[in-house]
C-alpha cells in the first residue's frame, strides 16, 4: 500500500510528464491542416478560325473559380499549339488575366499549311485548381492555315465567274 506521500509523488510526476508531453507534442507532430483549393473554369475562343501565311490570330478567354462563377484576376495562363494529328503541344505564349479574369493575344502564326488544335492552361495554385481547355473550341472547328495560292486562284475563279454572269446577262462592270 502507498502512503499519501508516495501517492502524491507519483501524481505529481504523472502531471509533470503529461504537461512536458503535451507541449513537446505539438512541436514533434504538428496538426494536420487542410487547404481547400476552389474549382477553376477556363474558356478559349479565336478568330478567325482559317488563315493564310503570316496572318493574324486573335486568341480570347477567361478564368473563373467556382464560388459561384466569378473572375480570377492577375492569373498566368499558357497557350499552346499542336498539329492536329499530334499530341506534342507547342507554346505559343503566357499571359496574364487583368481585373475581369479574362485575357486577349494576338499571334501571327508561322506555320505550314494544315490543320493545328490550340488549347489555354492553368497551372493552378494553393488556392485554386488548375484547368485546360478542351481543343478545338473555335466554330467550325480547328484552326487552318491554308496556303496562299489556294486563296489566289479562289480570287481567280470568283472574278471568272462573275466575268461570266455579267457577259449572259448583258451587264457591263469593271474589275
Amino acid at each position: 500500500m502507498l502512503d499519501d506521500k508516495a501517492l502524491y509523488r507519483i501524481l505529481t510526476a504523472l502531471l509533470i510528464a503529461g504537461v512536458i508531453i503535451g507541449v513537446a507534442f505539438p512541436i514533434f507532430y504538428p496538426k494536420p491542416t487542410v487547404r481547400i483549393t476552389r474549382r477553376t473554369r477556363l474558356t478559349l475562343n479565336y478568330y478567325p478560325p482559317k488563315i493564310v501565311p503570316g496572318e493574324k490570330i486573335t486568341l480570347t478567354g477567361k478564368l473563373e473559380y467556382h464560388d459561384p462563377w466569378e473572375p480570377l484576376p492577375d492569373r498566368a495562363v499558357s497557350l499552346y499549339y499542336s498539329r492536329a494529328e499530334s499530341e506534342e503541344w507547342n507554346l505559343i505564349a503566357n499571359v496574364t488575366t487583368d481585373s475581369e479574369g479574362e485575357f486577349k493575344y494576338e499571334w501571327t502564326p508561322d506555320l505550314p499549311p494544315g490543320e493545328y488544335k490550340i488549347k489555354a492552361s492553368y497551372r493552378g495554385d494553393g488556392d485554386y485548381m488548375p484547368s485546360e481547355t478542351e481543343p478545338p473550341t473555335a466554330p467550325g472547328g480547328m484552326l487552318l492555315v491554308i496556303p496562299e495560292t489556294q486563296t489566289g486562284i479562289i480570287s481567280i475563279i470568283v472574278c471568272m465567274l462573275l466575268s461570266l454572269l455579267i457577259r449572259r446577262y448583258g451587264q457591263s462592270a469593271s474589275f
